[in-house]
């Protein structure tokens, strides 16, 4: 879903490391490792957010 909504930010080569601690069922923290000019267009147009609540989601039915 989030490639249709955003097809040129996930053509992007890049690294998001996330984490969750054991006894949370929630994101513990991120770590975004792309090119400056773009990261801040993932930033401004939502994706960020999005990847993230994603992820969140994903942790709370591991």
């Amino acid at each position: 879903m989030l490639a249709k909504q955003y097809p040129e930010i996930v053509k992007v080569t890049g690294k998001v490391v996330f984490s969750a601690e054991d006894d949370e069922d929630r994101l513990s923290g991120t770590s975004w490792t792309l090119e400056e000019e773009i990261f801040d267009q993932i930033s401004e147009s939502g994706f960020k957010t999005h990847l993230i609540e994603l992820l969140d989601i994903f942790i709370q039915h591991r």
